[in-house]
């Protein structure tokens, strides 16, 4: 599973995962995982960039390679779950997606 593999390859978003298995009964909720994943990296931005650039690129990865329930996740709950370009970091983490990921932003 795509939020998994996240976890396991950035261990700080593990605790998100973790949460979110804590209060769904060890159900996955994979949109809810993302999104929260995103804002995780809204927060952590300024501290973390090379971790939240290394993040994109691989979801930009999983993206190209997934099949359709793949990419409408990280669409919605990734691309679409970026605060607003006027908001604080809205502007930033576009400014590192890929471009193939920035063309799905509402946005753009």
């Amino acid at each position: 599973m795509l939020v998994e593999s996240l976890a396991q390859k950035w261990t700080k978003l593990d605790p998100i995962l973790q949460d979110n298995l804590a209060e769904t009964d060890g159900e996955p909720l994979p949109h809810l995982i993302l999104s929260d994943m995103v804002r995780w990296m809204e927060a952590h931005f300024g501290t973390d960039l090379k971790m939240c650039v290394e993040v994109w690129d691989w979801l930009g990865e999983q993206y190209l390679r997934g099949d359709d329930s793949v990419k409408n996740l990280i669409a919605v709950s990734g691309i679409e779950m970026l605060p607003d370009p006027d908001e604080p970091g809205g502007a930033e983490l576009r400014a590192i997606l890929p471009r193939y990921l920035l063309e799905l932003d509402p946005w753009r």
